[in-house]
């Protein structure tokens, strides 16, 4: 299963390339700090003080599919962020060869059975994939965060409207947020848009729609936001078939 988990992310996240979208109108996404819009804890803005160095931040991507779905086992998700500076703040410069110490890109997680509860969780705890966090992609001030995760085929199922469903968890961690060695930027107001989430079906399904259009709100601002929202681009196509055959 590790040499699987590995090849699949490896391959998925290089085969997220740019494409043709295809709109799934009667579906929509949600994005939220902490839960989706049926959650207690849902927030659109997070007001993160940045006076600590220990905790996480956790945004949650959900979706309401179309009709016709019977075989569902995975989710391609794009999500796009801005800072308000003319250049990506350190703070949000994760990754290798960013700030120090922050070189750590966020988590994807696909495990809500132990919550929140504000939507469906069709994964069960049955989900692999990861995260690809590229800085200053389409902007010097804006990064790029892409998303994948599977189940095997047994647990491939339905899903239905109007039954909102989680996708994924974004953890950031923050890490040399205050003190010697942090990095600044943590308190500049920022922007982050669920662009598209494909959703994917196991073989020979030949409907994969994906869902670009927003339900409650597509996206989420940290310390206030960027005013408009930029980088809500269209949808991203990708091609799973190499992943299906190695993962059955």
């Amino acid at each position: 299963m590790k040499r699987v988990f590995v090849t699949l992310v490896t391959i998925g996240l290089a085969s997220l390339v740019a494409g043709t979208a295809s709109l799934a109108s009667a579906a929509g996404l949600n994005l939220g700090w902490n839960d989706c819009p049926s959650g207690v804890s849902y927030q659109l803005n997070n007001a993160f003080a940045c006076n600590t160095n220990l905790g996480i931040q956790i945004m949650v991507g959900s979706y309401i599919p179309p009709p016709g779905l019977d075989a569902v086992y995975g989710n391609e998700v794009v999500l796009n962020l801005t800072t308000n500076q003319a250049t990506l703040s350190p703070w949000w410069s994760m990754g290798s060869g960013g700030c120090v110490g922050r070189t750590t890109t966020p988590a994807a997680v696909f495990d809500f059975t132990a919550g929140p509860f504000g939507c469906t969780d069709f994964w069960q705890g049955q989900a692999v994939g990861g995260l690809d966090y590229t800085r200053q992609f389409d902007g010097p001030n804006r990064a790029r965060i892409r998303v994948i995760c599977a189940v095997q085929d047994a647990f491939a199922g339905p899903q239905s409207p109007p039954t909102e469903y989680y996708s994924f968890k974004v953890v950031i961690n923050d890490a040399r947020t205050v003190g010697s060695g942090s990095c600044a930027g943590c308190t500049d107001a920022a922007c982050i848009v669920l662009n598209s989430i494909k959703i994917d079906q196991v073989s020979p399904a030949t409907f994969n729609p994906t869902v670009t259009n927003p339900a409650t709100s597509n996206f989420v601002t940290w310390r206030g936001g960027t005013g408009v929202c930029p980088g809500a681009t269209a949808a991203r196509n990708v091609t799973w078939s190499s992943i299906k055959a190695l993962y059955r």
